[in-house]
């Protein structure tokens, strides 16, 4: 049974307060709504800036880490140069320059991976790079791996440096 309903027995009365207060909610509705999405951007924004940094300070604190070990096995190097253990130093040295090989080949390849950001990151380690591959050494040593242990170092090396871009 259907009961017969005319719209004419409704009277849609609407007084200018209510109607202003409807405008003014959806309004507000959408500034809140964008202003959500902007604060999600910034949020984003500060935590992928937060990341990079404390990927930066990890790759100056291995760096530092390595070179402040290579440099002591060197001065204990220096202080027992007299005496009989010189393959055993020899054999400290080496490990020591591998492991700062090894913390610059990781840097780069957070640079290659885009963890690191590229200007900083050439501004800070472009002269250390190149210092690496012109010292007789660690050339040396660079070369001996035929560019497969240190391939981040040696792809680095070459885009920074590559004389025929």
């Amino acid at each position: 049974m259907q009961l017969p309903i005319s719209l004419d027995q409704f009277q849609l009365q609407l007084d200018p307060a209510s109607f202003f207060a409807g405008i003014a909610t959806i309004i507000l509705t959408i500034f809140l709504y964008s202003s959500d999405q902007k604060s999600k951007t910034r949020a984003d924004n500060q935590a992928k800036l937060f990341s990079d940094l404390r990927g930066e300070m990890l790759t100056e604190q291995n760096i530092t880490s390595a070179r402040i070990h290579l440099d002591n096995i060197s001065l204990e190097i220096a202080k027992n140069l007299s005496k009989k253990n010189t393959k055993v130093f020899d054999g400290l040295r080496a490990s020591a320059q591998e492991m700062l090989l090894n913390a610059y080949d990781h840097a780069c390849q957070s640079f290659l991976d885009g963890k690191l950001e590229e200007k900083r990151f050439q501004k800070r380690y472009s002269t250390h790079i190149s210092n690496l591959f012109e010292d007789d050494i660690f050339a040396k040593k660079l070369s001996e791996n035929n560019n497969t242990t240190y391939s981040a170092l040696h792809k680095v090396h070459h885009q920074f440096f590559n004389t025929e871009k």
